[in-house]
């Protein structure tokens, strides 16, 4: 084994999202601690993924340079056509909406006892790390990034499609070390341009999200649920999911603050013993709809009956699934479930500023 540096490349298509070209590339997040990790907002991802689509095309020839122990060349004229094809694929891909591209570097253990073909300018092995491992390290970073550009569209609707990831190692001098891994095994959307206004709200976005890991299965959840490469149902679920989730971490903090709101600042001795009796009597019995009541009561606005009544729908569809009644999936509520939680968890990390959007 051997102690070698990784980058790890990752790029979602932003649909619904569009670049401003004289704003240039937008840096909306970095960390240094634990390894460096940013994210950027551009609509030339090409200059972030040579090496990630240098490592597919290589991939390809894989059998063959393990057969004449001799790797395709690096520089040549077929690999050149073959990246450029991959390009020009990934441009198709984006048909004009934004791409986020999410890099991040770190050491890790490299294993290499398999065989692998070594060249004067790059590595080529199987299973020399475990790539997944390397991707869940940081998926509570990238499931925050992806939910801050969710929150900053304000009312409007975006999806996201993975395009491109991979990892690679860095070598001495910095030979890129490629690893195969053989081991592993549309509702409508409006265009919002990536004004001023919204960087600035993703850039405080992403920071706060960054911080709050108790939220991080509801990130997950919810990057789901907008991601392309899922169906109908398995996007309502995982949004119902993160919903439930949310709201159920939020009660435990919003139901003191429902109390104190009934009973006011200087409240009765006879009042509070009451509204604490009543607390320790439903401990455990809230419904998730009681739940959704007693957070939009302290969070919501002036649309949170109408918010109730959502939920309320919302939920009866997901037990009408669970019940396995024959339901069109072409009806299923989505974009209703991720409006709401994206709502909900807005005003729970900033409620000024959702008030003020």
């Amino acid at each position: 084994m051997e102690t070698m540096k990784y980058k790890y490349v990752s790029v979602y298509k932003i649909r619904g999202l569009t670049h401003v070209p004289e704003q240039g590339d937008i840096k909306l997040y970095a960390k240094e601690n634990n390894g460096s990790v940013i994210a950027v907002l551009t609509d030339k991802p090409d200059e972030y993924c040579h090496e990630i689509d240098e490592a597919q095309c290589l991939g390809y020839s894989l059998l063959r340079a393990f057969a004449v122990k001799a790797g395709p060349d690096r520089n040549g004229p077929d690999m050149k056509a073959q990246i450029a094809r991959i390009r020009e694929r990934r441009k198709k891909e984006l048909a004009g909406s934004d791409a986020l591209v999410f890099i991040a570097e770190g050491e890790v253990e490299a294993d290499f006892s398999s065989r692998s073909v070594e060249r004067h300018d790059y590595v080529l092995g199987i299973d020399i790390i475990t790539k997944e491992t390397i991707a869940e390290a940081h998926s509570e970073d990238f499931n925050a990034i992806l939910t801050a550009i969710f929150l900053s569209v304000g009312n409007s609707a975006i999806q996201v499609t993975r395009i491109a990831g991979d990892v690679y190692l860095i070598g001495k001098g910095g030979k890129p070390v490629y690893s195969l891994g053989l081991s592993a095994s549309g509702e409508a959307y409006t265009s919002v341009p990536t004004t001023d206004r919204f960087i600035g709200m993703a850039q405080a976005h992403a920071a706060t999200l960054a911080t709050k890991s108790s939220l991080s299965r509801v990130y997950k959840l919810l990057i789901q649920a907008i991601s392309r490469d899922n169906d109908e149902l398995r996007r309502f679920i995982f949004g119902w999911s993160a919903l439930e989730i949310l709201i159920s971490k939020l009660f435990s903090e919003y139901e003191k603050q429902f109390v104190q709101n009934l009973v006011g600042a200087h409240p009765a001795n006879n009042s509070l013993r009451y509204f604490e009796r009543v607390r320790e009597v439903m401990q455990g019995k809230y419904s998730i709809i009681d739940k959704f009541v007693i957070v939009a009561a302290c969070i919501g606005d002036d649309r949170s009956e109408a918010d109730i009544e959502n939920f309320t729908k919302i939920k009866k569809m997901r037990d009408a699934l669970l019940h396995g009644e024959v339901i069109n999936e072409k009806s299923l509520p989505i974009r209703e479930t991720v409006e709401l939680l994206q709502k909900y968890l807005l005003r729970h990390i900033n409620p000024k500023a959702s008030r003020d959007a």
